[in-house]
């Protein structure tokens, strides 16, 4: 199986905590793996946004990197069966830069659409001059709210390397919500 399952009904993960919340967005997060590192989960709801508008540009792997401020590089390197495996270079302040190999794909039924993502097995086509994340899985969900949009995103991200505590938890608060409202802001300017 290629993707992750599509949710029609997006919902907060059972066993999830509400966190900060900006711009039609709330943070929720989940229980801590083993690495220490929490699960992340978002809901946003953005009444002058569309499903349509939201589903192209996140379909468009290799303008990713114009869209989200974390993502220095988004190239797209094949396409098999409508599966895209591209390669992406993740930065963040006060860390080394991140660099990984992705499988992208989508799925729509029941009036949603899925995005997902997942790190490949094969890193073959990274440079070897950035940090390889240890996971990075994860998908946008859209339905139609209203006249609007409700957007889930979820991220299981563990970056792998020495990255210490605070910068772990700024990013699964602040910067998540800095990552999934970069993609509203765009879509309002584009």
């Amino acid at each position: 199986m290629l993707g992750l399952m599509l949710t029609t009904m997006l919902a907060v993960p059972d066993g999830y905590t509400e966190g900060k919340s900006r711009d039609g967005c709330t943070v929720h997060i989940g229980a801590k793996a083993p690495s220490g590192i929490a699960k992340v989960y978002l809901e946003c709801i953005w009444s002058d946004l569309s499903v349509a508008k939201l589903d192209g540009l996140l379909g468009d792997i290799g303008i990713h990197d114009d869209i989200f401020p974390s993502i220095a590089e988004s190239d797209v390197l094949s396409e098999n069966g409508g599966v895209i495996r591209a390669k992406q270079r993740h930065v963040n302040p006060g860390i080394s830069d991140r660099e990984v190999i992705h499988l992208h794909g989508r799925a729509e039924k029941g009036g949603g659409i899925q995005h997902w993502w997942r790190k490949d097995k094969s890193q073959d086509g990274v440079s070897g001059d950035n940090v390889e994340p240890d996971k990075s899985n994860g998908y946008w969900l859209l339905e139609s709210e209203g006249t609007g949009v409700r957007v889930g995103y979820a991220l299981q991200y563990e970056p792998g390397g020495s990255v210490p505590g605070f910068v772990i938890s700024a990013f699964q608060t602040a910067g998540v919500l800095d990552f999934v409202t970069a993609l509203g802001a765009y879509a309002r300017a584009n």
